[in-house]
Formats: C-alpha cells, sequence, structure tokens
C-alpha cells in the first residue's frame, strides 16, 4: 500500500486532493472512507497485550501468528504485534 503515497507532494499526506489514512477497523470502514474520499493506505489488526487478562484469551504469541495467518492472503491488512 505504500506505493498509494510514494511521490507525494509536501507535506505527503494527500494524493489527488485525498487524505491519507491507516485504518485500525474492518474493512467496512474501509468502504465507508473509500466513499467519502479517502485514500486508504493499509488496516492493521492489533490483537491486545497478554496484561489485558480476559479469562480464556489465549497467548499474545499464539493471538499474533493467528492474525499473521489471516492477513497472510491481503495486500491491505496487517498485524501489528
Amino acid at each position: 500500500a505504500t506505493d498509494l503515497i510514494n511521490n507525494e507532494p509536501s507535506p505527503g499526506n494527500t494524493r489527488n486532493s485525498k487524505i491519507c489514512v491507516i485504518l485500525v477497523a474492518t474493512e467496512l470502514a474501509r468502504d465507508a472512507l473509500n466513499s467519502n474520499g479517502y485514500c486508504i493506505i493499509g488496516g492493521y489488526l492489533s490483537p491486545v497485550n497478554d496484561a489485558y487478562k480476559k479469562t480464556g484469551l489465549i497467548s499474545a504469541e499464539h493471538r499474533i501468528q493467528l492474525c499473521q495467518l489471516a492477513c497472510k492472503i491481503s495486500d491491505f491488512v496487517m498485524v501489528d504485534p
């Protein structure tokens, strides 16, 4: 997705009068922002930290691995460990 912002004029936050954003949400957010003129350059899955201590929560290591597998075929969604 970074090729969307390459060769941008200074300050580098717009492309063809669009505001570029990165999502930490769902693809529905991507569709909504696209329809409102935003240039979506990426999205992240961000698993909660082990310190959250939610009952039944598997370890962050495993949650990160699951997220990485889920994002493996996406050129849009990445994982923020």
